[in-house]
């Protein structure tokens, strides 16, 4: 016989006896113990069934605590059905230590009457010592009958009764306090053990064993279980058959009850009560082992499938009919033929099994009378795509499937009524009005006004549960119990599975699988997707593998099914945040080296990037992979190309977490729009942010093309030059301008192209640098600015790097011009040093050129010494000596770049200045006032060739040529020396340019700015050989040079290195 250790039973028992006194041992001692798991559970609730324990009403039982004499004393009385006789023994006097008020009195007094508890000599009972394990396991064979048959010394004679009657064995610390949970186990094994007890022949005494056991004699059980069919005239298959169970009849059996065949085992065809804990559904078509509860509700307290029976869970493999593989198409075949005919094969275990003529069929929770048509449906609906059905198949004594049930858990988006509904995610739950919201936003509402346990079930990772323990995130699929209509079944699971994906294995165009911690995760069509935090939801279909494919080193969370299936992924980093529209700006260059297609784009928010990506890392329009899907490469060279038309690209570029480009995806319009002049100032609604029936969103992408279209300098390619972002509001307020715009799928402006017009340069914005920082993940710039009528401090977060402004000479204190795009971030590439408060050249500042001049929106600007301010006008001396007026107004700012630093009240005579008017503001009157120096300062410090130098600089015309320096190629490659950690590159200059050329040399390992003294630069050939030792265990592969000349002019380079 299987002995079924009653594991659970110990938890709950001792919380039965006494809320106060378990609420007083809550601090008991409390050793290593054996902790909830399945089966102490079915024990516990077992126990409770049976009336022996309870629970703290939280789930717990304190398996893991010690237990009293005194509740254990109560424990067995109660076993022994010794209730009563304990109410009637409260006021008798059998230990010193036990008082009529204490709550076990009668429990220990009746114990003592049954000789199942003697004390101690000094007539002490010392109920609040803790039970050892000698102790215990003394109780109970005294309880079953068996210390008249115990021989040798205390406490080993009854410790090896105990191994011999199966109660405890191995207890090799016997003077140990028991823990609950070991306790229970030995009082659960008790319960089946027959009982000893006396025959009296006159003085001749003898002792026996029954047929009889704590179960049957004291606490009134029906058994039916393995020992049971071993008694003569039984076999196994006479335990009783499961016939009906709640998830597949509910209706006509309630959520707590199961149905049994047991005429052979003497209990008829009846339908009972089963005990909390118990879950009947999983042992549907399956003689069972049962404990039954011979009360007014005949309750199963204990319920476990027969041990001579086999069950195999596994997935549906191929059927044969006559040895022939059969598919849908085969279904007439199946009719007209015999059932015995028919073998199934499994698809994890591969074996095979025949059918036979009385074999039960089970589909998605509904019974056939006629197993034929259930079978057919199942091989119809296996056949439909790369399904492997859950299967569960119960074999007879000849090996036979005697009864199957099979469960579609794999087809998604399902909405067959009476069938199946589903698998879905949930994205939020109604518990009040039981709807259910799924991820992609659709609802579930045909619970609502059904009574839960009646007209539905739900189960949570296969067991019972409530409806209102679903939460988000879980995925669920909706079956119909026999069918009907009105009773459902929701099953749900909460398996998620979270890590990097270390690998994309695409197989085909259909079949794609992400590796995380070595195991691979097939992604199916009709999986959902998120990249934002779920605020957008899309389908995975066959235009929109792309979106798997760029998963590659991203950290996601993948939601599986009941059946271990992907529904539904969403990644840890909103990717979102690092997608944005772009237009490009250079044309595409192939570079067979590389076998990669190097072009330039102009991205939403502001900042200029090179790309330099391989053809299976650029989809088409239908997101289809330029490296796969019988995509031409060749055509690549003609469509990524800058235009001002309306075939003009929209491209969506996705950084990796380095902020690298590492896909592009060509954005299709729904709509081409043009217009031009006062039409599109009419059109264009920039309080309602609507152009004409479209709404303007805060992902519409706003370009400004009005720059030329050239000729790259780079051969067989085009350029649009000086290509910016702006805003809405600005474009919308304009007549002269020439636009195209696109329209998406959801009736929004997806992006407007402003190919033509003047005046469109957004207001520039002047200030004083007073701070680089760094805040919400974004580099930061403070800035002293005129608000209003004041100059304030101010910070913005920057659309690149510190860094960047820096290495172009941008210092603290320094006076600047600058733009916001559309998230009010300061775009670096924009930024335009006005003032120069610490020049390379000997002067006091330095001003910038015509160029800067007109890229800041700055109408005039001079230098000069303060010698005169009256009211609205400032005298001033140039470097010639001569004086001139400048026109002031109440609203001009004052800035102080060399003394207090920021806001400045006003000028004074003997101020070294710079003044502007800017053109965004109206009027022709200086709008600031720069002090840079004066008089007083300028003795002083002997500063009088750099005031002269300050005064006789004037605004220069830009040097011709290219507005580009192009010192540097594309890329270089390096190496890796691992076991030196030596990383290695030669950094060799385009050719015509020289190491004069460079003023300053920047190295950056994997993003970050490296210390100069920390790598060696050899010179060789045009250029260097670079050596930098790593100065920790990382492995780096990648990095970046960047050089700048005397004009702050820089170019850059990428550095992959490679292991030498």
């Amino acid at each position: 016989m299987k002995k079924v250790v009653n594991s659970v039973l110990a938890s709950a028992l001792a919380l039965t006896v006494a809320p106060m006194a378990f609420a007083a041992e809550e601090a008991a001692t409390t050793t290593t113990a054996p902790k909830m798991d399945a089966d102490m559970e079915k024990t516990v609730k077992r126990l409770e069934a049976l009336g022996l324990v309870s629970g703290y009403g939280n789930g717990e039982y304190g398996v893991d605590k010690t237990i009293t004499r005194a509740e254990f004393a109560t424990l067995v009385v109660r076993a022994r059905a010794l209730e009563q006789g304990a109410k009637l023994a409260q006021f008798n006097t059998t230990f010193s230590d036990v008082r009529s008020t204490d709550w076990f009195a009668g429990f220990v007094n009746v114990a003592s009457g049954q000789e199942i508890i003697k004390g101690f000599p000094n007539k002490t009972f010392k109920p609040q010592d803790q039970v050892t394990y000698a102790q215990a396991v003394t109780m109970i064979v005294r309880a079953l009958g068996y210390e008249p048959s115990v021989k040798g010394v205390w406490p080993n004679s009854m410790i090896a009764k105990a191994s011999e009657l199966n109660i405890a064995r191995n207890i090799t610390t016997p003077d140990v306090a028991a823990t609950r949970g070991e306790i229970f186990k030995m009082l659960d094994n008790a319960l089946r053990v027959d009982l000893m007890e006396q025959l009296e022949y006159g003085t001749d005494v003898r002792h026996q064993t029954t047929k009889e056991t704590l179960l049957t004699k004291y606490l009134k059980v029906t058994v039916r279980d393995m020992e049971w069919s071993q008694d003569a005239g039984n076999d196994s298959n006479d335990l009783p058959l499961v016939t009906n169970v709640p998830a597949i009849g509910l209706g006509k059996i309630k959520a707590n009850e199961v149905t049994l065949n047991g005429k052979d085992a003497g209990l008829g065809n009846t339908t009972y009560k089963v005990a909390d804990g118990i879950n009947a559904n999983d042992f549907a078509g399956q003689h069972v082992q049962v404990w039954i509860k011979d009360n007014r509700e005949k309750v199963i307290v204990w319920m476990e499938g027969s041990t001579d029976e086999e069950v195999i869970m596994d997935r549906v493999g191929e059927f044969t009919l006559k040895g022939k593989t059969i598919d849908d198409k085969d279904l007439d075949d199946l009719k007209n033929s015999d059932l015995s005919d028919l073998k199934l094969e499994l698809d994890a275990s591969e074996k095979s099994y025949r059918f036979n003529k009385n074999t039960q069929v089970t589909y998605n929770f509904t019974r056939f009378n006629d197993a034929v048509d259930g079978l057919k449906d199942i091989i119809k609906d296996n056949s439909k795509g790369s399904y492997t059905f859950g299967a569960k198949v119960v074999l007879d004594n000849n090996n036979e499937i005697a009864y199957i049930h099979v469960i579609d858990d794999q087809s998604i988006n399902k909405e067959d009524e009476g069938v199946k509904y589903g698998s879905e995610v949930i994205a939020k739950i109604d518990a009040d009005n039981k709807k259910i919201t799924n991820r992609d936003n659709d609802k579930f509402s045909d619970l609502e006004g059904k009574e839960e346990g009646k007209d539905f079930l739900v189960f949570i990772n296969g067991k019972p549960s409530k409806f209102s323990d679903l939460a988000e995130g879980m995925v669920y699929s909706v079956y119909y119990a026999d069918g009907d209509e009105d009773k459902l079944l929701v099953f749900a699971t909460n398996t998620p599975v979270e890590g990097k994906v270390e690998k994309v294995n695409t197989r085909n165009s259909n079949d794609v699988r992400l590796v995380i911690e070595g195991k691979p995760y097939r992604i199916y069509e009709g999986v959902t997707f998120s990249d934002d935090g779920n605020k957008d939801v899309q389908d995975i279909d066959k235009d929109h593998w792309d979106l798997v494919d760029s998963l590659d080193d991203e950290t996601v969370k993948l939601y599986l099914d009941a059946s271990g299936r992907v529904r539904h992924i969403e990644t840890k980093d909103a990717i979102d945040d690092r997608k944005q529209k772009a237009i490009i700006t250079r044309g595409v260059i192939y570079d067979p080296s590389k076998d990669t297609y190097n072009f330039r784009v102009l991205m939403q928010k502001g900042k200029e990037r090179n790309v330099s990506l391989k053809a299976k890392d650029i989809y088409d329009f239908e997101g289809k992979n330029y490296g796969r899907d019988n995509m031409n490469e060749d055509d690549l060279k003609d469509i990524l190309v800058p235009s001002k038309g309306k075939d003009t690209l929209l491209v969506e570029v996705t950084l990796d977490s380095n902020g690298d480009p590492s896909k592009v995806e060509m954005l299709k319009p729904v709509k081409v729009e043009a217009e031009s002049g006062k039409a599109w100032d009419d059109l264009a609604d920039e309080d309602d942010n609507m152009v004409g029936d479209y709404e303007v969103t805060d992902k519409t992408a706003v370009f400004n093309m009005t720059g030329d279209l050239e000729e790259s300098k780079t051969k067989g390619t085009k350029e649009l030059k000086n290509a910016k972002t702006a805003k809405f509001k600005t474009v919308a307020d304009e007549n002269d301008l020439s636009v195209i715009y696109t329209i998406n799928d959801k009736d929004e402006v997806e992006a407007i192209f402003v190919i033509d017009g003047d005046g469109l340069d957004g207001d520039s914005i002047y200030g004083q640098v007073n701070e680089f920082g760094r805040a919400g993940g974004k580099d930061t710039i403070k800035v002293w600015v005129k608000d209003g009528d004041k100059v304030v401090e101010k910070e913005y977060k920057l659309n690149g790097d510190n860094d960047d402004l820096k290495d172009r000479g941008i210092n603290r204190h320094d006076f600047i011009a600058f733009t916001l795009d559309s998230n009010e971030e300061v775009v670096v590439n924009d930024v335009v040093e006005v003032v120069n408060i610490k020049p390379k050249e000997k002067m006091l500042a330095e001003v910038t050129d015509e160029k800067g001049m007109k890229e800041a929106n700055i109408d005039k600007m001079v230098v000069g010494l303060v010698t005169d301010v009256n009211k609205d006008t400032i005298t001033y001396k140039d470097a010639d000596d001569n004086k001139k007026k400048a026109s002031i107004k109440s609203a001009t700012a004052y800035f102080d770049l060399f003394d207090k630093y920021g806001k400045a009240d006003g000028v004074s005579d003997g101020d070294y200045v710079v003044m502007i008017d800017s053109a965004d503001i109206s009027g022709t009157k200086y709008d600031f006032v720069v002090i840079v120096s004066d008089e007083k300062t300028v003795r002083k410090e002997k500063l009088a060739d750099e005031a002269e130098a300050f005064l006789k600089q004037e605004p220069a015309k830009p040097d011709p040529g290219n507005d580009k320096w192009d010192a540097l190629p594309s890329s270089f490659k390096g190496t890796a020396v691992d076991s030196l950690g030596l990383l290695q590159v030669v950094v060799e200059l385009n050719k015509d340019f020289s190491r004069s050329d460079v003023k300053d040399f920047a190295l950056y390992i994997e993003g970050k700015k490296v210390d100069k003294s920390t790598y060696e630069m050899i010179e060789e050939g045009n250029g260097w050989k670079v050596q930098y030792y790593i100065q920790d265990d990382s492995k780096p592969t990648k990095g970046e040079v960047k050089v700048t000349n005397a004009k702050g002019e820089t170019d850059t380079a990428s550095v992959k290195f490679e292991e030498a």
